[in-house]
């Protein structure tokens, strides 16, 4: 298993994988296991929808759940092995996965915090002017919520590019949450613009899961989560 620093010079050759490798990768893939993914979204749905009375324990299940296709491929790759457990195998390392987790959750609020402040400075400030004119109280529309809106959105925007795969490092190489952010830092800043269009893509396919009735989720999100891990896979030359 390589350690960090083989990570890190790994990362530095900034070696590019092809999105449309990793898709007919994913889509090979798919409908190699289909049933055993469509099991795997149904247990999916029907557990995020038991936990939905306690969003904190849906949050934290998370990002197992993404990293539990992951596993499935890798395992079936990797050592040849398809046994549905391996869905489940990411629990197996909790704390540092949840750690990394957690510490990627602490950026996204911070990233928040110009539509927390512009936005509460406003919300208080529309509601003092409304107690003379009620009309006056139209705080979603200010120019300054806007602005700090669309700054926030920047901000959450590269937090999600640079932390998209630290829970990944954590998980599959071993490394502590900080050192898995801190690569999953520099695979962002090396492949900015392939995980943007990563992100279009992934939504895009998840657009046409929900049109077709949200049975096409059944697809798209195992197809979402293998492209996610072949180019991963690419990027890291992950053992095989």
């Amino acid at each position: 298993m390589k350690n960090f620093n083989e990570l890190e010079n790994i990362l530095d050759e900034n070696e590019s994988v092809k999105l449309t490798d990793s898709f007919s990768y994913s889509w090979a893939d798919f409908g190699r296991q289909a049933g055993s993914y469509i099991g795997v979204c149904v247990i999916v749905f029907v557990g995020l929808l038991v936990l939905s009375v306690f969003p904190l324990a849906s949050n934290i299940v998370s990002p197992f759940i993404a990293l539990g296709f992951a596993s499935f491929v890798y395992n079936e790759r990797v050592n040849k092995n398809v046994e549905f457990g391996n869905f489940f195998r990411p629990f197996q390392k909790f704390g540092p996965v949840i750690l990394t987790y957690l510490l990627t959750a602490v950026a996204y609020i911070v990233a928040c915090v110009p539509l927390i402040i512009f936005g509460g400075i406003t919300f208080f400030n529309e509601l003092l002017d409304a107690r003379t004119d009620p009309t006056n109280f139209n705080p979603i529309f200010t120019t300054a919520l806007l602005m700090s809106g669309l700054v926030t959105f920047v901000l959450v925007l590269l937090v999600a590019t640079f932390t998209y795969y630290a829970t990944y490092f954590a998980y599959f190489y071993d490394v502590k949450p900080m050192e898995a952010i801190k690569l999953s830092i520099k695979m962002g800043t090396k492949n900015f613009g392939h995980l943007i269009m990563l992100f279009l893509f992934s939504g895009f396919i998840a657009v046409i899961g929900v049109l077709l009735c949200g049975v096409g989720l059944l697809v798209t999100i195992p197809l979402s989560h293998l492209i996610k891990y072949y180019t991963f896979e690419g990027l890291t030359k992950l053992e095989k």
